[in-house]
């Protein structure tokens, strides 16, 4: 498994999962037609790594598959205020969840974007009922801050 920049090649990967039922159950929105799709994909790997006020979405590719099973990414503010913070997101592919690509993958990403962005805390939010995602957002060290309206926030504060 790798977290890399998406590529324009990524787009049908990238359109079969995130469609999905089990996938847009949490999310906010429709899923994406094949134009706004390949227009997301296409923005993503030709963005500039260090750019504020954007999302830096990265692929899970499972190497071996050639194959993108899902993405993980940042909401970095364009301000450079302190304290600074970026809300994560991630959806992995249901037919390859539960078998720790998502943690493996946010393990690979974070300390990165942390660096390149200089952050000091990191937050994230789901749905009550999205146990497998708290408990994700829990086995990454993200505490519990607040529960409301069937929605749990996460933080986590690195320093």
């Amino acid at each position: 498994m790798q977290v890399r920049p998406f590529s324009e090649a990524d787009v049908a990967d990238f359109l079969a999962y995130q469609g999905l039922p089990a996938v847009r159950r949490y999310q906010p929105g429709e899923a994406m037609t094949a134009e706004q799709a390949s227009a997301f994909v296409a923005e993503q790997a030709r963005q500039d790594a260090t750019r504020r006020g954007v999302w830096h979405g990265r692929a899970v590719e499972l190497v071996a598959e050639r194959r993108v099973i899902g993405d993980v990414g940042l909401w970095v503010p364009a301000s450079r205020r302190r304290p600074a913070v970026a809300d994560l997101g991630f959806q992995i592919d249901p037919q390859y969840q539960g078998r720790g690509y998502a943690l493996e993958a946010l393990e690979a990403f974070l300390p990165v974007a942390v660096r390149d962005f200089t952050l000091d805390r990191i937050t994230a939010s789901c749905h009550d009922d999205n146990r497998s995602s708290w408990r994700l957002m829990e086995r990454l060290g993200m505490r519990l801050c607040r529960r409301s309206n069937g929605e749990r926030e996460y933080t986590l504060d690195l320093h």
